[in-house]
């Protein structure tokens, strides 16, 4: 028996209406796609199904944490995450639906195996920059030191830099330079 044969739903006897299900995932959840950037969390999974004559309703609700590494610092931390969603299987064996939120059971599958979309699920959840959470007082909590030295490569103006940059970029230097004075 596999670990993630944990995160199926036995279709088959299942009476139409609402059927609740919750899931837990944790480490060895991660540790189960190969690849996975996320190695570590704890995020519970709430999943309303509704069972219907013509495919299944499934409302999604995810919350927890994973670790992830900070984009700015590098230094892994605790992203909290949360997502709703609702997904739609329908029964048909000649027609894919090609929507991103229905996928297509054929007649006769007596069960649902929802790890791969809890997963993916939980990757949509992270924001675009995953970056260390400000403290009470609004300060980051990055790695100073790694702070410090990222500061100590940043370029103040464009004029400031001594090394002779192509002509064909003079052009884009006076909007960089007009855009940090106000001007346009």
């Amino acid at each position: 028996m596999s670990y993630l044969d944990q995160y199926r739903i036995s279709l088959s006897g299942l009476k139409e209406g609402a059927h609740e299900y919750r899931f837990d995932v944790d480490d060895t959840f991660f540790e189960s796609f190969e690849h996975s950037e996320i190695q570590r969390g704890s995020v519970k999974i709430d999943i309303l199904l509704h069972k219907n004559p013509g495919g299944y309703i499934l409302e999604f609700s995810l919350s927890g944490f994973i670790m992830v590494q900070c984009d700015r610092c590098l230094e892994p931390f605790n992203l909290a995450v949360s997502y709703e969603t609702i997904a739609y299987a329908k029964l048909n064996e000649d027609e894919d639906y090609g929507d991103e939120d229905s996928f297509t059971l054929t007649p006769g599958c007596d069960e649902l195996d929802l790890s791969q979309m809890i997963f993916d699920y939980i990757i949509l959840s992270q924001p675009l920059s995953k970056i260390h959470p400000d403290d009470e007082n609004g300060n980051s909590t990055c790695n100073q030191e790694m702070l410090g030295r990222l500061n100590s490569h940043m370029i103040d103006n464009v004029d400031d830099v001594d090394e002779e940059i192509d002509p064909r970029w003079n052009e884009l230097k006076k909007l960089i330079n007009n855009k940090q004075n106000g001007t346009s």
